[in-house]
C-alpha cells in the first residue's frame, strides 16, 4: 500500500519533469510480463510503466570512460587510494598515494564514500556515508523479463544474454565492503518471490559495493570553500551511475570557467 501511494504521488513528478509513463492494468501486467503471474495476487495494487526507462552496464560504461582517457593522454592509476592530500594555505599542491607525491595544479576528489576521509583529513563539516548495497546475479539462459521491475529500492534487471540482476539493500556498516548470508538471502527471498521461475536458475555471482549517501540525499558537487583549486563530486547515493555524465560537464564548467550551466548552490560543499 505504501508502495502504492508513493508511485501515485510521483505521476506528479513524472508530470512535471516530462517523463512519458503508463498505468497498467493487471490484464495488461500479465500480457507483456506472464512470467510475474504467480505475484500478481488478490494484493495486487497497480503498475506504472515508464517506456524510457533503460539499463546501463556498470563494467562498460567504465571501460568507455577509462578508453577516452587514455586517448586523450590521461594517466591511470587503478588501485592506488590517495593517502593524504597536500595544502599550502588556501590551495592544494597534489596529493600523495601509496607514498608517492603527486604535483597538481587542480585536485578533484570524486572517490564516492571514501571521499568522506579526504574531507575528514581537510576539517571539513559533511554528510557522506558510505552505504552498503549487496547485489545477485542469476543464470537463466533466457530472457525471463522484457522489462526492468522495480519494487521500492528493490529491482529485477533482465539482460538479453540471459541473466538476470536482482538488488540490493542499504545498509549503514562503515566501509565494510563485502556480502553477507542474511543480506544476499533477503534479495533472493524477495527476486524468488516476485519471479518464481528464478528459484531454478543457478546463482553465478553475488558482490557487494559502497554508496556514497548524503545527509539530505543531494550530492556534493563544486568548489570546496576555502581552497582556491580544489573540487568535489560525491554524494550521489543510488543515482551516480546515471548522473555521472552530466556531474562531469556541470563541474567540469565549474572548473574551467568558474561557473556552470546548472545553479550549483544546492549541491554546494559544507551544507552539512
Amino acid at each position: 500500500a505504501a508502495e502504492a501511494a508513493t508511485l501515485t504521488a510521483n505521476e506528479l513528478w513524472w508530470e512535471e519533469h516530462g517523463i512519458d509513463y503508463e498505468k497498467w492494468t493487471r490484464q495488461e501486467l500479465l500480457e507483456r510480463e506472464p512470467r510475474l503471474a504467480g505475484q500478481v495476487s488478490a494484493d495486487f495494487r497497480g503498475v506504472w510503466f515508464l517506456p524510457d526507462e533503460c539499463q546501463l552496464r556498470n563494467p562498460r560504461h567504465l571501460k568507455a570512460l577509462a578508453s577516452a582517457c587514455e586517448k586523450r593522454g590521461v594517466q591511470l592509476l587503478p588501485e592506488t587510494p590517495v593517502d593524504q592530500i597536500l595544502i599550502r594555505g588556501k590551495q592544494t599542491s597534489g596529493v600523495v598515494a601509496r607514498g608517492q607525491q603527486f604535483d597538481a595544479r587542480l585536485v578533484c576528489i570524486c572517490s564516492g564514500a571514501w571521499a568522506r576521509k579526504s574531507l575528514d583529513q581537510l576539517g571539513i563539516a559533511n554528510g557522506v556515508m558510505p552505504v552498503r548495497g549487496q547485489m545477485v546475479l542469476y543464470q537463466a539462459g533466457e530472457c525471463l523479463l522484457s522489462h526492468v521491475v522495480n519494487e521500492g529500492h528493490r529491482y529485477l534487471v533482465p539482460r538479453d544474454d540471459g541473466r538476470l540482476l536482482a538488488g540490493s539493500i542499504e545498509e549503514e556498516v562503515g566501509y565494510v565492503n563485502e556480502t553477507t548470508e542474511e543480506g544476499i538471502s533477503q534479495i533472493r527471498s524477495w527476486a524468488e518471490q516476485i519471479l518464481p521461475d528464478v528459484r531454478n536458475c543457478r546463482v553465478e555471482q553475488t558482490w557487494a559495493g559502497l554508496r556514497p549517501g548524503s545527509f539530505d540525499g543531494l550530492p556534493y558537487i563544486g568548489q570546496i570553500p576555502g581552497y582556491e583549486n580544489l573540487f568535489l563530486a560525491t554524494g550521489h547515493f543510488r543515482s551516480g551511475l546515471h548522473l555521472s555524465c552530466g556531474t562531469a560537464v556541470v563541474l567540469a564548467e565549474a572548473i574551467l570557467g568558474g561557473e556552470s550551466r546548472i545553479d550549483l548552490s544546492p549541491f554546494r560543499v559544507g551544507r552539512g
